[in-house]
């Protein structure tokens, strides 16, 4: 995957959440997967300026956050934001 890692960021001073981060060797962030617990825990996918990045990394990034993120309604916390954690998927409706 190059020379990337992944980061955990909290912010609460201009907005609240927290984000997954992609940075390079050089720790530059490039990309980012922001929980807004303001929103609900929305997310959204952020880059830091113009950003080169192979498909592989940010696929990687995508999928990290939809592991920590992306959790079933009884792992929720406070107003609705979903925790940091389990990694479970939520139930989907087939019918």
């Amino acid at each position: 995957m190059g020379s990337y890692r992944f980061q955990v960021a909290s912010d609460v001073s201009t907005r609240d959440g927290l984000a997954i981060e992609l940075v390079d060797d050089s720790g530059e962030r490039l990309l980012e997967v922001f929980r807004d617990d303001d929103n609900g825990g929305e997310l959204t996918f952020n880059s830091f300026g113009t950003v080169s990045v192979s498909f592989e990394a940010a696929a990687e990034l995508i999928e990290m956050a939809r592991r920590k993120f992306v959790l079933p309604e009884s792992d929720m916390g406070p107003g609705g934001a979903p925790l940091l954690g389990s990694g479970r998927w939520p139930k989907q409706d087939t019918e």
